[in-house]
């Protein structure tokens, strides 16, 4: 009887050595992207034309992606008036250790109610580092250095005083139109 629980206190020992080294992993896995395509990233945003990150902004973890097979993360704006227009946030997914895309968000002025609740129109301005099929879209393909800019706003629906959300597909001069609109910092230059 003795031996069974000398072996049961080393089977325990070791069972705890393995879970603090895959905690170990998965700490130091969640610090490496941020680190990656942070601050220490904004070279390369310079040099494609995207907006640098601040340094004062929050990261967070994106967990499931629908329609992607990869990782996600996003810096959030935390100083900004939110009854003006703000530069909300910067998000990218990547896949391993290779960035895909970056996003760029921007709330806008207008306000429109709809079932689920009061939302405010909005510019997505994304960038593709690599070759991507966004399975969620139709299978939509972007392609490595494209560009994709997005404008949601409401249309009101007949009949109600309730609006539907609808995404429109503009250039980046229009882009750059609304955030000067907007009061915001337009789009750098691209080279």
């Amino acid at each position: 009887m003795q031996v069974c629980d000398t072996n049961k206190g080393e089977l325990k020992h070791m069972r705890n050595k393995i879970l603090y080294f895959y905690i170990f992993i998965i700490l130091i896995s969640c610090e490496y992207i941020p680190h990656r395509y942070g601050l220490e990233f904004n070279d390369a945003r310079v040099e494609v034309g995207l907006p640098v990150l601040s340094e004062n902004w929050k990261y967070s973890k994106t967990y499931g992606i629908i329609g992607v097979e990869t990782g996600g993360g996003s810096w959030i704006n935390s100083d900004f008036d939110k009854d003006k227009p703000y530069y909300f946030g910067k998000s990218i997914i990547y896949n391993e250790d290779t960035i895909i895309r970056e996003s760029n968000s921007y709330i806008g002025t207008q306000r429109f109610t709809t079932l689920d609740g009061t939302l405010r129109e909005e510019l997505v301005i994304a960038y593709y580092f690599t070759d991507y099929i966004d399975n969620w879209n139709l299978e939509k393909q972007y392609y490595s250095g494209e560009w994709e800019y997005r404008y949601k706003t409401g249309r009101k629906l007949d009949n109600y005083n309730f609006y539907d959300i609808v995404y429109y597909s503009i250039t980046r001069e229009e882009a750059n139109s609304l955030l000067v609109l907007w009061g915001l910092q337009p789009l750098p230059e691209t080279k």
